[in-house]
Order: C-alpha cells, then sequence, then structure tokens
C-alpha cells in the first residue's frame, strides 16, 4: 500500500489503477464500475465513515485516514455477501495496523504534502496494545510562500487512536477514536471577480467507537460494535460592490449544518461443521440532524436615468430531520464438494427518516 506511487500518500490513491477502480485527476474519490463514491461502502475496522475527505472545497482531494496507519485492505468490487448493504457499487473495507506485543515504537515523517507522528506499542505484559497517529498538513504554509500568500489558506488535520485489550483467552475488547478537520480562508479578490469579500469554511469528521470480540467456543464466535459520531460544517461567504471593501453586500450566505448518529452493530458466525457455516448479524443506528441555511442576494439593476439600486432577494431554511437505521441478514455457506463452496443469504434494510425497506436475496458461489 505505502509503495504504490500516488500524489499525497492518501490511502484512497493507492488503489487507482485496480481493476474497475476509476477516479479524477484532483479529487480522491472512488467510483467502483461505474458508480458514484456514494454508492461505496466504506469501512475503518468495522466503523462505517461518512464523507472521509480533508479539502472538501476541492472535491475531496485527500482522505482522512493516514496511509502509515493501515495494515490492509479489503476490496470488494462487486458481488459482496449479505453481511454488506445498502450500497450499489463496492465496499472498501481498511483495517489498522497491529501494534508490536512487545516495546514501543515511534515514527516521524515529513513529506511535500504533511508530517505525521506515529506511536505504537504494547503495555501489561503484551496484553494490551495501543496505537496512535496524528497528521498536519501544510498547505498555508506553502501558499504563504507564494505569490498568493495569506489570501488564501486551507488547513487540514487529523487524528487516529486504537486501543486493545486480552480478557482472558476468548475476549478481546477495543476502543477507537478518529478526527479530522478542514478550515479554509479565501479572499474572493483573489478570484479576481472584481469585488472584494472573504469566504470561511470549516469542516469535521468525529467517530468513536467499542468492538468486544468474543471466542464462546472453537465454532462460536460474536463481535459487538457501538459507535457514535459527528459530521460537521459550516460555510459562510460574502461578497461586496465592485470597487468596495465595505458597505451592502451584494452576496452574504451562511450554510451550517450538523449531522450526529449511534449506534449498535452484532455479528455472528457459527460453524456447524467443517462444511457448513451459518453468520447472522443485526444493526440499529438512530441518526439526528440540522440544517441551518441563508442566502441574501441584492442585484444591481441600472435605471433610465443611468443610476444602479440594488434589488434584494433572500432564503432562510431551518430544517432538524432524524430517523433510524435498522438492518439484518443472515447466511448460509456451505462445501459439498472439495472444490466448490455456495453460500445462499438473505438481508433486510430499513430506513425510516426515507420510508425505505429492502429484501435482498443473494447466492454465490466458488470454484477453486
Amino acid at each position: 500500500i505505502e509503495t504504490i506511487p500516488q500524489v499525497g500518500e492518501d490511502v484512497f490513491r493507492s488503489l487507482k489503477r485496480l481493476p474497475g477502480v476509476a477516479s479524477g485527476d484532483i479529487s480522491t474519490r472512488l467510483y467502483l464500475r461505474g458508480g458514484q463514491d456514494r454508492e461505496t461502502l466504506i469501512l475503518l475496522d468495522g466503523m462505517e465513515l461518512y464523507e472521509p475527505y480533508h479539502l472538501k472545497d476541492f472535491e475531496g482531494a485527500l482522505g482522512i485516514v493516514d496511509i502509515h496507519a493501515i495494515g490492509g485492505i479489503d476490496l470488494h468490487a462487486g458481488g459482496f455477501p449479505v453481511d454488506y448493504g445498502d450500497r450499489a457499487a463496492g465496499v472498501f473495507d481498511m483495517e489498522t495496523r497491529n501494534p508490536p506485543t512487545e516495546g514501543t515504537r515511534t515514527t516521524l515523517g515529513l513529506s511535500i504534502t504533511n508530517a505525521t507522528v506515529m506511536s505504537q506499542g504494547a503495555f501489561a505484559q503484551g496484553k494490551g496494545q495501543w496505537l496512535f497517529s496524528a497528521r498536519r498538513g501544510y498547505m498555508d504554509i506553502a501558499f504563504k510562500l507564494t505569490d498568493v500568500g495569506s489570501d488564501f489558506s486551507p488547513r487540514y488535520y487529523d487524528l487516529l487512536g486504537k486501543v486493545k485489550y486480552q480478557l482472558g483467552s476468548r475476549h478481546l475488547i477495543s476502543a477507537h477514536i478518529l478526527h479530522a478537520g478542514d478550515d479554509l480562508e479565501l479572499d474572493t479578490d483573489v478570484l479576481g471577480e472584481g469585488g472584494e469579500g472573504n469566504l470561511s469554511t470549516a469542516w469535521g469528521n468525529t467517530y468513536g467507537w467499542l468492538t468486544w470480540d468474543a471466542f464462546l467456543s472453537p465454532r462460536v464466535q460474536a463481535r459487538t460494535v457501538g459507535s457514535v459520531g459527528k459530521i460537521s460544517r459550516s460555510r459562510v461567504g460574502l461578497m461586496h460592490e465592485p470597487g468596495r471593501s465595505r458597505g451592502p453586500e451584494l452576496v452574504d450566505v451562511s450554510d451550517k449544518a450538523h449531522y450526529e448518529f449511534a449506534g449498535v452493530k452484532q455479528d455472528w458466525t457459527v460453524d456447524i461443521s467443517d462444511q457448513v457455516a451459518f453468520r447472522t448479524g443485526l444493526l440499529a443506528n438512530h441518526l439526528r440532524s440540522h440544517y441551518d441555511y441563508s442566502n441574501f442576494t441584492r442585484t444591481l439593476v441600472a435605471q433610465p436615468d443611468g443610476n444602479l439600486i440594488g434589488v434584494p432577494d433572500s432564503v432562510e431554511t431551518r430544517l432538524d430531520p432524524d430517523g433510524t437505521e435498522f438492518e439484518a441478514y443472515g447466511a448460509l455457506r456451505f462445501r459439498p464438494l472439495s472444490w466448490a463452496t455456495l453460500e445462499a443469504g438473505l438481508r433486510y434494510d430499513k430506513r425510516t427518516h426515507t420510508g425505505d425497506s429492502d429484501l435482498s436475496p443473494r447466492f454465490h458461489a466458488l470454484v477453486d
């Protein structure tokens, strides 16, 4: 993953050369088999990530997960089992590194785009392990050294932490946190529009989740994940009349929103025999959001006497939608022959905020 040539040391860009994967020159968003990026399920250690991109004002130019903290990737570009639902294109499943069982290792990194620090190690005689990664981009510093100066200042950072602990021989618990932030300050005079004003945007992604892996017997195991998170955005901008740095605005826009969620998911695997296995799982996730948008514009209209008057127009919207996601699935996998594996599964998805429900039968066959 680390050695694939790509710009920005980005984990998403490392997949652009795989069959069935497409992406733009600037954006790091992945388009699997012709689908939109929102049709791909993105996971990190079992946690679903929503819009996990830095620099969203530039089509999401970087991912919020440091590539050096990733230990492996599973990419399902179609034909994925009933464990995954509510997506049409594919599944992008990332796993963080496994920290060492003894000792401590700290790595510092400096590249043309960002500075990073990652530390990992063990405690409690190897029963516990931890990993911490922090990254800070310095595009704002680079722009200050150019002709753009301080009129254009994009900043971004992200933090990733994981702690896991082995309770006896059958239980493993882990705690995870991921936080990313972006800020952009822009003087609109840089755009050459003739007016004077400014634009300020801020984006935030925060996730926290607890995972409990229970190996109840050699043939029965379960995983339980409890999660909370918040996505936020704030975009504020205004522009004055050409030639004026103050006075009545031609445009004044405020677009603020936040999105919160909390849920629990449980998956079970039962090996009935060496040839037959059964998987099942449930998910319940409550979603809540708030949107606050206002837009004031003043259009200059020429009068018969040659004077200009401003014709105002405005829009204000406030919304507080919420809802619940519910998912359930079951799958039976069996091996009738030494070289053939078959799986039949059934999945149910329901979204109360959209009034949508889907029942999905899926069948798979593998010839080895």
